[in-house]
């Protein structure tokens, strides 16, 4: 028996909004899919043509940049004739202080009449230091103060403390699929951690950031030629030696599974371990150091050690026997010319942080407001 009892028709209502979401669900995906094929196609080109966009944000991108800087500084003397009666202040060290110092603030620093030339790169120790400022010690300048800025741990090579580690370690055969296997087992953290460093935006932000800039400070600056003006500060922002190191951008304060998670990496690095800075461990970085703070001295410069602010469970965490080794080169090696060493590692409060080693934008203030009384003090 067919049965022909009539349909209850939808009501409109209920179609519209089945059409609705359908609608909704076909652009999401679409927009996905559009995502993931320019995320590919962003990633074959880095392959192909690494040097589309300039890593800017890596140890030779930061050498570059230094370089460029200090050929600009050693023109600007040799060609202007009001700078010959400036006294120069060089900012030498890694990302800690490239973060927490803001060149204009000190510029504005009565009482003293100076050019400030940063020369930070980025890097794991003071080897690092020595190759990206080496195009300080190929030029001319003779800067009357320079301010090594590290952290205590820059002593420690984590590569070296590595071999040693893995030498001793059994071989652990990773299994799994990235990103399937973490979201296989409810690890929804891995999951989106491994997701992100595979997508292109996220992995070159700074260098793609850093880039834009330049190139919009390059074009005011021919727009300002163009009508024969020029901008407030009255230099190039794109090639001026004086102008702010490269910044990282981060966010004011990250979340406290971040800073639990770059703690841990410090200490798989081995840096808060009391063996990792055994004499025989750290020569090479003692040595770097040594060599930037001799030739510096053979310059006329008076060289300042800065110990750079640091969050409170970085600080702590790193072993007290970092700062006497430290002491006990610096003594053994120059003696009474041993360069004065100010301790600002509990300078600022948490709050003043993007991660465990780097200020935010208002700890650099607040950082560079503490030191230029000093600035004042050894450069009179």
């Amino acid at each position: 028996m067919t049965d022909n009892s009539p349909q209850t028709p939808q009501a409109p209502e209920a179609l519209t909004a089945t059409m609705r979401i359908t609608a909704i669900v076909r652009v999401l995906t679409g927009l996905m899919v559009m995502a993931l094929i320019v995320n590919i196609i962003l990633n074959v080109s880095s392959t192909l043509w690494p040097n589309w966009i300039p890593e800017k944000m890596s140890g030779a991108g930061f050498q570059k940049d230094i370089t460029q800087r200090v050929h600009a500084a050693e023109k600007a003397f040799t060609s202007n004739a009001q700078l010959q009666n400036q006294k120069l202040c060089v900012f030498l060290g890694l990302s800690s202080q490239r973060e927490s110092v803001d060149l204009a603030t000190l510029t504005d620093i009565d009482g003293i009449d100076a050019k400030y030339l940063g020369l930070c790169g980025a890097g794991l120790s003071m080897a690092t230091m020595t190759q990206q400022s080496s195009a300080l010690f190929d030029s001319n300048l003779n800067p009357q103060l320079a301010i090594i800025g590290i952290n205590l741990y820059h002593q420690v090579d984590p590569l070296v403390i590595a071999k040693l580690k893995q030498a001793d370690a059994p071989v652990v055969t990773k299994t799994g699929l990235p990103i399937i296997t973490p979201l296989l087992k409810g690890d929804i953290r891995k999951t989106w951690h491994q997701t992100r460093q595979r997508i292109w935006v996220y992995q070159r932000r700074r260098d793609v950031n850093t880039v834009l800039t330049e190139n919009l400070a390059a074009i005011n600056t021919q727009m300002l030629n163009l009508f024969g003006t020029s901008s407030s500060s009255g230099s190039d922002e794109v090639t001026s030696p004086w102008r702010e190191m490269i910044r990282i951008d981060g966010p004011e304060k990250a979340s406290k599974a971040t800073y639990k998670a770059q703690t841990q990496s410090y200490a798989n690095r081995g840096l808060f371990d009391v063996a990792s800075y055994e004499p025989q461990l750290i020569t090479q970085e003692e040595k770097a150091l040594n060599d930037i703070i001799r030739e510096l001295q053979q310059r006329g410069s008076t060289v300042v050690i800065m110990l750079m602010p640091e969050y409170s469970s970085l600080r702590e965490s790193v072993p007290a026997v970092a700062m006497q080794r430290l002491a006990e080169n610096l003594q053994t090696t120059f003696g009474d010319t041993a360069p004065e060493v100010i301790d600002m590692r509990d300078a600022l409060g948490d709050d003043k942080f993007t991660d465990i080693s780097h200020v935010n934008s208002s700890g650099r203030m607040a950082y560079s407001k503490l030191i230029a009384p000093m600035l004042v003090k050894w450069m009179q």
